[in-house]
């Protein structure tokens, strides 16, 4: 599959999807991988962790991987039911900048 920065068909076809809501979160293989536009970090409570296998790793997810501020982990949809928020980050959009508390994430199929 080519990168979220090459050939965005598909994605843009899923974000035509969204309705009245701002973004959506990708699921592939029953896993989170990211967002539109940034990368995610669920809150669970006591950690902030990032999914494993990201579409795009993004230089700022490397960077708060590297500080220890977030972890790797596979994350399911009942992850994110279960988690207090979600954090959305990339390059231009600074950790802690975008977060959504999990009341507000709208759960679409």
């Amino acid at each position: 599959m080519a990168t979220k920065s090459t050939d965005r068909s598909r994605l843009n076809a899923l974000v035509a999807q969204k309705g009245n809501c701002d973004d959506i979160i990708i699921v592939k293989h029953g896993l989170l991988t990211d967002t539109s536009f940034t990368n995610l970090a669920i809150f669970d409570g006591k950690h902030w962790v990032t999914p494993r296998h990201p579409l795009l790793l993004g230089t700022k997810r490397a960077a708060l991987l590297d500080k220890g501020m977030i972890q790797k982990a596979d994350i399911t949809l009942d992850d994110l039911r279960n988690a207090n928020k979600v954090s959305l980050f990339n390059a231009m959009i600074d950790f802690g900048e975008i977060e959504i508390a999990i009341e507000n994430v709208h759960f679409h199929f």
